[in-house]
């Protein structure tokens, strides 16, 4: 019986620990023009233009973007191989 609450405790505890994590993960906007958009095997790299950070959706879908076309992307940014990039988790088309 002892284990039992011993394991229930920890999981509730672990739960917790999630849900702190997760909350404290900050969600940003970036709005502009797309410049290009390179479609690779698991990933799209998109460009827009005046911002020099590349924005990236890990997908192998292929998604209707256009160069041009006005978007709004939530993601966060991060640092990999000491570039800035933005890590897209939605994009929405501003003029669709």
């Amino acid at each position: 019986m002892k284990k039992e609450r011993i394991f229930l405790l920890l999981s509730l505890i672990l739960i917790l620990i999630l849900l702190f994590i997760s909350s404290s993960i900050n969600l940003e906007t970036m709005k502009g023009k797309i410049k290009s958009v390179l479609y690779e095997s698991n990933r799209i790299v998109i460009q827009l233009e005046n911002n020099k950070t590349k924005i990236i959706i890990f997908t192998s879908k292929i998604l209707n973007l256009k160069q041009g076309q006005d978007i709004s992307v939530l993601g966060c940014q991060e640092i990999w191989k000491n570039q800035t990039q933005f890590v897209a988790d939605k994009i929405i088309l501003q003029n669709a």
